[in-house]
């Protein structure tokens, strides 16, 4: 116990250093581990954003600095870093400690300021390196495939004709140089884009056949048409409408002998019109001659619509004896002009023929003498005009008298009795009345 005592009391301040010992390595130890995990905290901090940035590669941006030290010299290099790699991951301290200089780097007066450094794509511009290749968007890259071709209204027709009809149409297209697909689709089976529109419209025994071509708002934007005169001449039709829609060629000027369709080749209607042929009678007289009063047959052929009327005529007459024994035979062709549509129509007209006109006159040197007259005849042009009034115009009988007068371009000429020749110069006035029908 004594020993114990004794050795307790010699032993106690040794072990009271042992024990401060001990605890100053433990705090050293702590100490040494936190001061180690701060410093290493600090040293990794820069590093993530730049191992951040290395996925994205930066364009460099210079910072120049006057310090002659050689420590600060790598400041003035660029602050670029690329893609993460073992060769860079050296640098990364060097960047630290660059940034952690950053606020005794020292700045010319000429520098320009960071706000003024011109953007990534003007760098790239002045010569960084090729902007990279633009892709093509999905709208492009479906532009660039064949339009749509729609059946769009046709009626009455079989869905099967109007198919087979719009396909042709489509080929047509192609053939004229649309990027168009050649197999047909239902209009309700697309929403929106452009596309070429089929359209067999009937009208009546006629086949209206539309192409179009429509805009991405769905209207059409130019369209040409054709009337058939049945789906079966679609094949015919086709290639001329593709080329007015694409080329802008006039229908007509694309017409040859063997690509005529309905439209063209239909009986034109004309305006209405009719034939009559009128027979009549006539009485005429011819001053300056003896020629007192005569009278004949009269004929017309002519065409009349409501407001004109042509034609041709035939007279022949003469006279006897006692009312100058005179002939008169005429053809000629004319016209005439209506002022009324009514059922009375009151006309001028007039015309050019061929006139022959005879007469006998009494010879004036002997009254006793035998042949007691002198034959006066003529032939040649005699241009007319004429003045009448036209009944029943609403039916198809006509009736109408009219006032001629004939003025002959010649004389009627013959021989005295003494050998002396005589002429005399005669103008026709006839009073004529005729009924017409077809």
């Amino acid at each position: 116990m004594a020993r114990g005592l004794l050795v307790c009391g010699t032993d106690a301040p040794r072990a009271r250093k042992e024990r401060n010992d001990s605890m100053k390595r433990h705090g050293l130890y702590w100490l040494g581990w936190v001061c180690g995990t701060w410093l290493g905290l600090q040293l990794v901090g820069p590093l993530a954003p730049v191992s951040a940035q290395g996925s994205t590669p930066e364009l460099p941006v210079s910072v120049s600095s006057e310090s002659t030290e050689a420590g600060r010299e790598n400041s003035s290099a660029s602050v670029a870093t690329p893609a993460a790699s073992p060769a860079s991951a050296s640098t990364v301290p060097a960047a630290a400690a660059s940034q952690a200089d950053a606020s005794s780097v020292e700045t010319p007066a000429d520098a320009p300021p960071a706000d003024a450094l011109p953007a990534a794509p003007a760098i790239a511009e002045m010569g960084a390196g090729p902007a990279p290749e633009a892709v093509a968007p999905a709208a492009a890259l479906a532009k660039a495939g064949p339009i749509v071709c729609v059946l769009g209204q046709h009626g009455y027709i079989p869905r099967p004709d109007a198919m087979t009809a719009a396909s042709m149409m489509c080929e047509a297209l192609r053939a004229a140089g649309a990027n168009v697909a050649t197999e047909p689709v239902r209009q309700d089976q697309v929403s929106g884009g452009e596309r070429y529109r089929v359209d067999l419209r009937p009208l009546g025994k006629v086949t209206v056949l539309q192409v179009s071509f429509e805009s991405q708002d769905g209207k059409a934007s130019s369209s040409s048409s054709m009337r058939l005169a049945g789906i079966e001449e679609v094949p015919v039709a086709a290639p001329r409408l593709a080329d007015a829609l694409l080329h802008g060629k006039p229908l007509p000027a694309s017409a040859t002998v063997d690509s005529l369709v309905g439209e063209e080749t239909r009986r034109y209607e004309k305006r209405y019109g009719e034939t009559l042929l009128g027979v009549g009678v006539l009485g005429f007289g011819v001053p300056n001659t003896d020629i007192v009063t005569g009278y004949g047959a009269y004929g017309r052929l002519h065409y009349e619509t409501p407001r004109y009327s042509i034609g041709a005529d035939a007279r022949i007459g003469g006279s006897v004896e006692e009312q100058g024994d005179g002939h008169l035979a005429g053809l000629s062709v004319g016209g005439r002009l209506f002022f009324s549509e009514g059922a009375i129509g009151p006309f001028v007209g007039g015309g050019l023929g061929i006139l022959w006109l005879g007469a006998y006159e009494d010879r004036a040197s002997d009254e006793d003498a035998w042949p007691d007259r002198v034959e006066l005849d003529g032939n040649g042009l005699a241009p007319y005009a004429e003045l009448g009034i036209e009944f029943l115009r609403l039916h198809e009988s006509r009736l109408e008298v009219l006032v001629r007068v004939d003025v002959p371009l010649f004389e009627m000429e013959g021989n005295d009795l003494d050998g002396s020749d005589k002429s005399r110069y005669g103008l026709p006035i006839a009073l004529m009345a005729a009924y017409s029908f077809n």
